[in-house]
């Protein structure tokens, strides 16, 4: 059975299976079914006796619904325009507030860095002081044994 014999079959199966679980009384049932029969007998017979129109018919359709498939597309292009640019500008907004932020951290840290090598500078000279405080004591210390050490020997000997 080709796809198309199963398609037409299909749907017989489901006009039949609409037909029985309708709210509608049988007469109105017969009657939408003769008025929906005869359109599509009347279309059919056309369709039979030119089949160029029937082509044209057809191509014509496919050609209406390209176009508005493309106006459909256009319009949500449109649509999507303000949207986006709109998320662009939010985020160009985000990402120099963002550069703010880090610029003014970054001088921040500069100041601090300032200030501890104000600091270390500080303690690095006192350091220095202290150092050449103990150097000279040192050195008095050494000159003063120095002095007494000849003082030292006289009184040996």
């Amino acid at each position: 059975m080709g796809r198309f014999t199963a398609l037409i079959f299909g749907a017989l199966i489901g006009a039949g299976a609409a037909l029985l679980y309708s709210p509608n009384s049988g007469e109105r049932n017969r009657e939408l079914v003769a008025e929906k029969l005869g359109g599509t007998f009347d279309q059919v017979q056309q369709l039979i006796k030119d089949p160029d129109a029937a082509a044209k018919g057809a191509s014509e359709f496919m050609q209406e619904a390209a176009e508005k498939g493309q106006e459909f597309v256009q319009e949500a292009a449109e649509t999507m325009k303000p949207i986006v640019s709109g998320k662009n500008d939010e985020l160009r907004e985000k990402i120099e507030a963002a550069r703010k932020r880090i610029a003014e951290q970054i001088a921040k840290n500069a100041e601090s860095l300032e200030e501890k090598k104000d600091e270390i500078e500080e303690a690095v000279e006192d350091a220095l002081d202290a150092a050449e405080d103990a150097i000279e004591e040192v050195a008095d210390k050494v000159e003063d044994l120095l002095e007494e050490a000849p003082a030292a020997e006289e009184k040996q000997d």
